[in-house]
């Protein structure tokens, strides 16, 4: 492990590439457990309506899935991270901002599609850019960032009771939205790799 962690911070492609993933597990990944709480507090709908939304966010990424593994990547694969990470964000402000149930649908289904186009793009660029030797030890590391949505879930719905669930999950978009623009900024290499 500790020579993945070192192999890591010395390319910084790789930690960039990781970086990016605090996003999704950050924001993408929470807005599913506490669904059930918008649901009934915004839309006005029972919680097996949120059955519905969550199935929505399946239902992008088959057909990410599907386009994907049929055309490939069209444009470069560092593009599609950047891609995915803002047109996810973005998703989850209309989610947050819009209390009809067949635009939640539209929005999760979207964000659905980001997120599988993110997560492809940006695993595929990892494993085939780190050494064979090192693989299993970088891909460890790149799982641990999912030790932060049980932290980040709990955050959100502190802010769903202190404000609203609008409210919390438009921040939460906004500030990945920003966050995902500065990253763009900032991580050229990975713009640019394919």
């Amino acid at each position: 492990m500790q020579e993945g962690l070192a192999y890591v911070w010395r390319q910084k492609i790789i930690l960039q590439l990781i970086i990016m993933l605090l996003i999704p597990n950050i924001v993408f990944q929470p807005l599913i457990f506490l669904l059930p709480v918008f649901t009934t507090e915004v839309l006005g709908k029972e919680a097996a309506t949120g059955g519905i939304l969550a199935a929505a966010m399946g239902v992008g990424g088959v057909v990410a899935a599907v386009i994907i593994a049929g055309t490939g990547f069209i444009i470069r694969r560092g593009l599609v991270t950047f891609i995915g990470l803002a047109g996810g964000s973005l998703f989850v402000v209309l989610f947050s901002l819009v209390p009809w149930w067949i635009a939640s649908f539209a929005f999760l289904t979207g964000l659905g599609f980001c997120q599988y186009a993110f997560r492809v793009a940006n695993s595929t660029l990892i494993q085939t850019t780190v050494p064979d030797e090192l693989r299993g030890r970088v891909m460890s590391i790149y799982m641990l960032d999912n030790g932060i949505m049980p932290v980040a879930t709990l955050v959100l719905g502190l802010l769903i009771h202190i404000w609203s669930p609008s409210a919390a999950f438009t921040l939460f978009g906004s500030l990945a939205l920003g966050a995902t623009l500065i990253m763009a900024l900032g991580f050229k290499q990975v713009r640019r790799l394919d």
